[in-house]
């Protein structure tokens, strides 16, 4: 018997602008927010990431994406052309605390 699985899209949850400033869920949406992590091990935490961070972490990441491609046979270690696989800049000017320090997971937290 053929087991058909449809695709869906994941849970998103909007916080409210008072959410966001205190980065904390209301009760109502942490609990859709910890049953779609349960049920789908995924959520949506829309707008906890400032947006102009991440266009500017993604625009250097592009730009470094871009000359990995183009190194061909001295391209680095370990690389796969058919994989490409970077890590983010080392470089304060993108280390946005937002990104990488885990600002979603106070969200998570009980009111």
């Amino acid at each position: 018997m053929a087991v058909t699985i449809t695709p869906r899209e994941p849970t998103a949850v909007t916080p409210s602008a008072e959410e966001i400033k205190n980065k904390r869920l209301s009760e109502e949406n942490l609990k859709i927010a910890v049953e779609a992590l349960t049920r789908d091990g995924i959520v949506v935490v829309e707008d906890a990431i400032p947006i102009e961070d991440l266009d500017h972490l993604n625009a250097k990441m592009i730009q470094d994406s871009a000359l990995l491609q183009s190194r061909g046979e001295d391209s680095p270690f370990n690389y796969n052309k058919g994989n490409l696989q970077q890590d983010a800049p080392p470089w304060a000017e993108y280390f946005h605390p937002s990104i990488f320090c885990s600002c979603v997971a106070p969200f998570f937290s009980p009111p």
